[in-house]
């Protein structure tokens, strides 16, 4: 279908962007930002989270969210995730879609509590180990039960641009 075609030739467009800022030595803070940035404006997504640490092995993983609210910019923030806390944050690993899930955080020292749709969550590997989280989905109104679901292809896309995170 057109839609289909339309929609991989974004991703396609988005993993060389983010390639050639890789090749040409970007920093990683400005790869980090521009890949958010894609993730938000170019697929539409409410909630991407990119946490470093191993979650089978830290207490918390700390990294940057970028939060999208209707008529609204995208608000990026820092943020640190307790692990202790079962239950917080889906980590099991692998492209998978999870059901609707709350993440608390702490931003700025301050509690902070996501509502979130189902995710695609995917491992940042380095060398076989794990030293990242990265994640994306939608917003989730857990009163009401309506949440977006992602879509088929939103495993592919996570992955791969989890793979580029992890080779930058």
């Amino acid at each position: 279908r057109a839609v289909d075609r339309l929609r991989r030739l974004k991703e396609l467009s988005a993993y060389k962007q983010v390639l050639g800022m890789i090749a040409a030595n970007a920093p990683l803070q400005g790869i980090v930002r521009e890949i958010l940035k894609l993730v938000t404006y170019e697929f539409g997504y409410d909630r991407v989270f990119l946490l470093l640490g191993d979650p089978s092995t830290s207490e918390f993983v700390r990294g940057q969210c970028v939060e999208r609210k209707v008529g609204q910019k995208p608000r990026l923030s820092s943020i640190e995730v307790s692990l202790k806390d079962t239950g917080s944050l889906p980590v099991v690993l692998g492209g998978t879609s999870f059901e609707a899930f709350t993440l608390h955080a702490t931003e700025a020292g301050n509690p902070r509590s996501y509502s979130c749709g189902p995710f695609y969550v995917n491992p940042l590997r380095v060398h076989d180990k794990t030293v990242g989280i990265f994640a994306a989905g939608y917003s989730a109104d857990l009163s009401s039960g309506e949440v977006l679901r992602p879509e088929r292809d939103d495993a592919r896309l996570i992955a791969t641009l989890a793979g580029q995170i992890a080779l930058a």
